[in-house]
């Protein structure tokens, strides 16, 4: 059952705007709930009129039909945008999806006003990548990734100007996710064999989009072969194209049927080609390369980088921020410090990350926090740039985005600030040992650093007092009642670790660890 299809089938598209976002069966109540949302003012408005109470009614007559006999609810769930929203959401959508064309596309270029509820994106566009642009769709991608996320209808319009093709304008910053470096082969002695000799710059393989329409690349040639179409009788050639970043398999068509170009090539040639993928729909396993021209060149490889470009960051150094614990100091409590905690010094250490395998997760928040007798003091807290996307479900734990790291510092230039700062206290983590310090040991020998710290995991203290209840931060946190805003964040948890290890301390009433 295609529950989304079969309720505009119903309804004559007459609420075009419902997207059905999930549809779930809570056996507690024994009831199909289904979730839809619809834009802010339009979900207030059907609530009004009482079309809620249609929508609803429709679609408990679809499942009815498909045999549903359990009681099904509507959630109607209200979505909000603005001009602001849409243009974040469109300069995010090109930069993932299209980012080899968005290449010569600056910051500025998309613009967008929000008219009776329809969004008008416009997009400053060079005249010559208007042509690909278009033909890859990329306007009507935007529009159905806007109406996916928000069920309203946009409309993308293409402001060109003119502009020299590949020509990249240094005096301005670039979108975000999409680098100004050139991915281009240094290539020389170029001369035609099929159409004009192409002076247009090879673009790497490796950054071939996949929708890449007369696109310029250059590689060495190998696996050449002659064929015949079974239809026509015309000769056409495949060959798989080789640069070091990547390889394509091309293939050239011809309308002759005494032989094509074959004698003029021969494995080992360096040539350069334009050419386009062909359609999807079109292709039988992996795609091709349509071949238009092909001219034969030299290709200095020795000067290929296909490395990505360093990102500027701000490199002042990470800010020490003050905390005033004088509202919670645990310590405060008692008439006597106790001893492991009195007049010393520890650093609780929490790291956010790309994922759950301290083995390979690239970090992106670290936060320590500086406990002197008992009290939380100050605390070091920075995103960090991980150089790679932030995966969606880390994301929606941690609630940091990509855009919150850009123009963070990376890692390696944090490591030494942290291990400056901390000294030789020793440092304080919650379920450190299967998590933190192995990150903090895989960073340590990335940096060539030694570090000769005692290190204390709360988690395993918590395990040996036995703590009553569960043991995550979470919980332990509420059995002592410490507070905890922000959880998942390196900042907020680091805080709380830091007056978890004094709580545990007192607990046990420990004299060593």
């Amino acid at each position: 059952m295609v529950l989304e299809e079969k309720f505009f089938d119903k309804t004559q598209d007459k609420y075009s705007f419902i997207r059905f976002k999930d549809a779930t069966i809570d056996k507690t109540a024994g009831t199909v709930v289904v979730t839809v949302s619809a834009p802010y003012e339009i979900c207030d408005e059907i609530t009004s009129t009482g079309e809620d109470k249609e929508i609803t009614s429709v679609i408990c007559e679809i499942f009815k039909e498909e045999g549903v006999t359990m009681p099904v609810s509507v959630i109607f769930k209200k979505v909000y945008f603005n001009a602001d929203i849409i243009e974040r959401i469109t300069k995010k959508f090109l930069s993932e999806q299209y980012g080899a064309y968005c290449s010569q596309i600056s910051e500025n270029a998309v613009k967008v006003q929000v008219n009776d509820g329809v969004p008008l994106i416009n997009i400053d566009i060079p005249d010559y990548l208007a042509g690909p642009f278009t033909a890859a769709e990329i306007p009507r991608a935007i529009e159905s990734h806007i109406d996916k996320l928000y069920g309203t209808q946009s409309k993308v319009s293409l402001t060109k100007y003119a502009a020299d093709a590949f020509k990249i304008d240094t005096s301005e910053r670039k979108m975000t996710a999409v680098q100004a470096k050139e991915y281009f082969h240094a290539t020389s002695q170029e001369s035609a064999l099929i159409g004009e000799t192409i002076t247009s710059p090879a673009l790497y393989i490796a950054r071939l989009p996949e929708n890449a329409f007369e696109t310029c690349i250059a590689g060495t040639l190998s696996e050449l072969q002659d064929k015949v179409s079974k239809t026509k009788g015309y000769h056409y050639h495949t060959f798989s194209l080789n640069d070091t970043t990547g390889s394509v398999d091309c293939i050239l068509f011809t309308r002759r049927k005494k032989g094509g170009v074959l004698g003029a090539l021969s494995d080992g040639m360096t040539i350069k080609v334009v050419g386009s993928y062909e359609s999807e729909n079109n292709s039988m396993g992996k795609r091709k390369f349509i071949v238009s021209k092909v001219s034969f060149c030299s290709i200095d490889y020795t000067k290929v980088d296909n490395s990505e470009p360093k990102k500027a960051f701000d490199k002042a150094p990470v800010a020490v921020i003050p905390y005033d614990d004088s509202a919670y100091n645990l310590m405060q409590i008692g008439d006597e410090l106790p001893k492991l905690i009195a007049g010393k010094t520890y650093f609780a250490l929490d790291f956010e990350t790309t994922g759950l395998n301290p083995a390979v997760c690239k970090v992106i928040e670290v936060g320590l926090s500086k406990m002197v007798d008992g009290r939380v003091v100050e605390y070091f807290d920075t995103f960090v740039d991980p150089g790679i996307p932030i995966p969606r479900d880390a994301s929606e734990k941690n609630n940091i985005y990509d855009e919150d790291v850009q123009g963070a510092p990376p890692i390696e230039y944090v490591v030494p600030q942290m291990l400056k700062y901390i000294g030789d206290s020793p440092v304080i983590a919650h379920n450190g040992n299967n998590y933190d310090y192995i990150i903090l040991g895989r960073l340590l020998k990335e940096g060539g650093f030694e570090f000769k710290n005692k290190l204390i995991d709360t988690l395993e203290m918590a395990n040996y007092l036995r703590v009553p209840g569960k043991h995550n931060l979470g919980d332990l946190c509420s059995y002592f009642h410490i507070p905890l805003e922000n959880a998942h964040r390196a900042y907020a948890d680091c805080i709380a670790t830091a007056k978890l290890f004094a709580e545990l301390v007192r607990f046990g009433d420990l004299k060593t660890i």
